[in-house]
């Protein structure tokens, strides 16, 4: 049977990020190697994960591999992305587009959002990534958020929800989101918090991105 190997290196990429057992920046991340063999050593090949040909249990996914498999699977599993992707995904080119999308009391609450990551990481630069508004730092994503019907959605990966989860434990999250319903305030120090950590670890490589 004829397949598209990079297809197959795409999704087995996104499907390492599930089995990831340790998380550094500057290190990469840790994640079983159940996986073909060929397959494993294309990704090698291409630089997203360490020599697969090892008696380990677990291959090192590199930092610019884990970014990328996080990014793919959110792409391809991501439950609020398939949403919007499926329903009325958003064609807006800036932020100002996109928030203008929403109802009244959305639009303040992604405003609110907005300012809060803005004024937690001074040099960030706007832009739409996945269509919806993200934040970069030093050419590579910060943090997400986005809009929808009961909730705004916040983004700070893998790393910034494990750091936080104790606080977060109030809000519905998945590994590398939460979730905050639309009518109670944000948890203005608590998002402003994980967005100072999210910079450090863009910024000091070797400091601990599931840890704090």
């Amino acid at each position: 049977m004829k397949y598209d190997q990079d297809k197959v290196d795409e999704m087995t990429l996104a499907l390492l990020y599930l089995v990831t057992t340790e998380r550094k920046e500057g290190f990469g991340a840790r994640a079983w190697k159940g996986f073909d063999w060929d397959t494993m050593n294309r990704l090698h090949e291409k630089g997203w994960i360490s020599d697969p040909r090892s008696k380990a249990l677990s291959i090192r996914m590199t930092d610019d591999g884990f970014k990328k498999s996080e990014q793919l699977f959110l792409k391809h599993f991501g439950q609020e992305m398939q949403t919007r992707r499926s329903a009325n995904r958003s064609t807006a080119t800036c932020i100002d587009e996109y928030i203008a999308e929403f109802p009244t009391e959305t639009q303040k609450m992604l405003n609110e959002m907005r300012a809060l990551i803005a004024a937690s990481a001074p040099g960030t630069t706007e832009v739409i990534s996945y269509a919806i508004p993200t934040f970069d730092l030093n050419g590579r994503h910060l943090v997400h958020f986005a809009g929808f019907k009961h909730h705004i959605g916040f983004y700070p990966t893998s790393s910034g929800i494990e750091a936080f989860k104790d606080e977060l434990r109030p809000y519905k999250s998945a590994k590398g989101s939460v979730q905050f319903p639309l009518g109670p305030p944000l948890p203005a120090d608590l998002i402003r918090r994980i967005v100072e950590f999210r910079v450090k670890e863009n910024t000091e490589p070797g400091i601990p991105g599931a840890s704090r």
